[in-house]
């Protein structure tokens, strides 16, 4: 520490990164629970409303790191939306 009481730098330890990390994964895992719990209340329709939004985000995640080609997209979309008829829309 200097005369004004703050620190010209910070030191980062493998404890440092350990708390950090330890930190992160308390974050995932209070996610992972909400989601469970989220997912225990919902109704089979809001059920698969939601899984095929994760399918959509994956997809579209695949595309947006050019993992998949628009056409592989389009055809993986068109398949999922006849598959997943939603009777109420």
């Amino acid at each position: 520490m200097n005369k004004a009481g703050t620190c010209d730098k910070i030191v980062v330890t493998d404890d440092t990164k350990v708390n950090v990390l330890a930190q992160e994964t308390e974050v995932e895992l209070l996610d992972q629970i909400e989601k469970h719990r989220a997912w225990d209340i919902m109704t089979p329709a809001q059920k698969k409303k939601q899984l095929f939004l994760n399918q959509k985000e994956l997809l579209d995640t695949f595309l947006a790191r050019s993992a998949i080609s628009q056409a592989q997209y389009n055809k993986s979309m068109g398949d999922l939306r006849e598959k997943m008829v939603f009777p109420d829309e």
